[in-house]
């Protein structure tokens, strides 16, 4: 199998999720609603919470920090390994990265 047949498989198995503006709720229990927005949803049954964190970034650190100045980003990179930066979404006029986790 050649190196194309590979990439294209293993795009080939990726999903596309959209999840509407309005789906998305503020979170009541901050000073700022919007800098974490909630959502639910079902992967293979299996319900989720969806949590958007909004992120912002030192330019002068090169660093990637949650606005709200919690340090759950950094826990969760230390948990996942991550090495960079967190991709983010678009979710009005704010950017925000998404963490799904599986409902207690």
């Amino acid at each position: 199998m050649s190196s194309l047949e590979r990439d294209l498989n293993r795009i080939a198995n990726r999903w596309n999720i959209h999840i509407p503006e309005d789906a998305w709720e503020p979170n009541n229990a901050l000073a700022d609603p919007r800098q974490r927005l909630l959502a639910t949803m079902s992967i293979n049954g299996c319900p989720m919470h969806l949590e958007a964190w909004e992120v912002s970034y030192d330019e002068e650190q090169g660093i990637q920090f949650l606005v709200d100045g919690a340090d759950d980003l950094d826990n969760l990179a230390l948990a996942v390994g991550a090495d960079g930066h967190f991709q983010t979404v678009e979710i009005g006029d704010r950017e925000y990265v998404l963490v799904a986790s599986p409902y207690c």
